[in-house]
């Protein structure tokens, strides 16, 4: 499911405008949308392994996991909403530092540049999965 809501989010008009934001933030081309793609998928991918339960739930998602027994995806995109104590744009910290380690993994950018990049997608990535969830 999570990973079908990110092929949706990348082939989104939104995704689109934030590779230009990426590049004014003084990344390349090619290294904007390796940077947007790993935040998407490294999303996903921590949902799937850790599903965020250290870091509490809250929220839409929250609620969903309730129902649903509070564990697997429900319960770990109810953390990602709720959970853990903000960065920018009310995304967990945790959350950010996880992402971007999986980002400067998979592109290459340096710890700096891909905790910037996941700082700008990150909350874009949690909003419109959270929408689809709505």
């Amino acid at each position: 499911m999570i990973e079908g809501l990110v092929q949706q989010f990348l082939g989104s008009g939104e995704a689109t405008g934030l590779l230009a934001q990426l590049q004014g933030q003084g990344l390349t081309a090619p290294q904007a949308q390796g940077a947007l793609t790993a935040t998407a998928e490294g999303t996903a991918q921590v949902v799937q392994e850790q599903g965020l339960a250290a870091l509490g739930g809250g929220g839409l998602a929250g609620a969903v996991g309730s129902v649903l027994g509070g564990g697997g995806l429900a319960g770990g995109l109810g953390a990602m909403f709720g959970g853990g104590a903000p960065a920018a744009g009310g995304v967990p910290s945790a959350l950010v530092d996880t992402v971007a380690g999986v980002v400067a993994s998979k592109t290459g950018l340096s710890a700096d540049l891909a905790k910037m990049a996941v700082n700008l997608v990150l909350p874009h990535v949690i909003a419109f999965v959270k929408s689809k969830l709505a």
